[in-house]
């Protein structure tokens, strides 16, 4: 998150099913980090969804979010091929 100066800013909070992270903070942007249930709570306008290889279930789990509440931001990631010469 560092890397895309994704703070609290940008973030209001993080979302995590794991209730030993919930009630915790990020490291060094402090985002709180809270049960799913703050998706309606909270209501906000937009999720954006990092765990990428997550983004089927996550938004299967949500379906009474996306679309009534908010939407769900995916980004799409690419792969980079670096040219590294292969020695022996």
């Amino acid at each position: 998150m560092g890397h895309f100066n994704l703070d609290d800013n940008v973030l209001d909070f993080i979302v995590d099913d794991n209730p030993l992270k919930q009630g915790l903070f990020t490291p060094i942007t402090h985002i709180p980090v809270v049960s799913s249930e703050a998706l309606y709570e909270l209501k906000p306008d937009y999720v954006l969804i990092l765990a990428w290889n997550f983004a089927k279930p996550i938004m299967n789990a949500h379906k009474k979010y996306n679309g009534n509440i908010g939407k769900f931001i995916l980004p799409i990631m690419t792969h980079m091929k670096a040219n590294i010469p292969l020695t022996k």
